[in-house]
């Protein structure tokens, strides 16, 4: 179940056209467990934890003179997200052994 949620974790972040720092900060945080789990193999920590930073607000804002609407952050943010995470592939989920379901027996 947490490699689904890793999954579509990766798909919005590297192809939404307009994502709030709410969404963007949960997203990045499944990622990085991805990353942590070894799902990202071309993806490091460095890279989730740069974009934690730059995909803020202020950071967007400092980049411009002018005061920027939610709506045009949401919209850079998007477009930031997905040229940065272009270099990482989807995650690679390790094949579970044959016969283990991912529940565990109770006696």
């Amino acid at each position: 179940m947490v490699f689904n949620h890793i999954g579509r974790a990766y798909g919005i972040l590297a192809n939404a056209h307009s994502i709030s720092s709410k969404e963007t900060m949960n997203l990045l945080s499944l990622m990085k467990l991805g990353v942590d789990l070894d799902e990202f193999p071309s993806a490091s920590r460095a890279l989730i934890d740069e974009l934690f930073i730059i995909t803020q607000p202020a950071h967007l804002q400092k980049q411009f003179t002018e005061k920027l609407a939610a709506e045009e952050r949401d919209l850079l943010r998007a477009d930031m997200l997905r040229d940065r995470l272009r270099v990482v592939s989807r995650p690679n989920p390790k094949p579970k052994p044959p016969g283990a379901s991912g529940v565990e027996k109770r006696n």
